[in-house]
């Protein structure tokens, strides 16, 4: 009969303790900040949305950043915790734009990019050529000043050479 004690006495512990864990878990998860969903359109003067856009929020009362990139249509959204918090979006061909937001709930909110001024001189492109055949690829190696075949070979890609062989 003492070891039914003991063990009922174990087991009341045991549930006593598990029920405090539990307890804790639940508060430290309530105390824990609740996210809210902040979502946007992106769009240039013209209200033509700009797809692919870059948008980053900066949490200015933590250290937290999230980021997105907008879909093709110019909109993103984010779940993030309420607060305030430094917007800055940017796209290829327009001005980058930055403001300070404070989100407290759901939030939806358009922005407006300006078009860049800045023009390129020129583009450069350079690829390998690389032609592909039913049973091979080939690869076209510029020659070089003072090449032999054994440094030509080097040169293409999935060929080892050692010396020798």
């Amino acid at each position: 009969m003492q070891v039914e004690v003991v063990l009922y006495g174990q087991a009341a512990v045991m549930k006593r303790f598990c029920g405090l864990v539990l307890f804790l878990w639940m508060a430290m998860a309530g105390m824990a900040q609740q996210k809210v969903m902040y979502s946007g359109f992106v769009q240039n003067q013209e209200g033509i949305p700009i797809g692919y856009a870059t948008v980053l929020l900066s949490a200015l009362t933590s250290d937290g950043q999230e980021g997105v990139v907008a879909d093709s249509l110019g909109f993103f959204q984010l779940a993030i915790t309420p607060g305030l918090y430094a917007v800055h979006l940017r796209s290829v061909g327009y001005e980058s734009l930055r403001c300070q937001l404070e989100i407290h709930a759901l939030q939806c909110d358009t922005f407006v990019m300006q078009v860049s001024q800045t023009s390129l001189q020129e583009v450069v492109v350079r690829a390998h050529a690389v032609e592909r055949k039913a049973d091979r690829f080939i690869w076209q190696i510029p020659p070089g000043l003072n090449s032999n075949g054994i440094d030509l070979l080097r040169q293409a890609p999935g060929v080892w050479c050692r010396m020798g062989r």
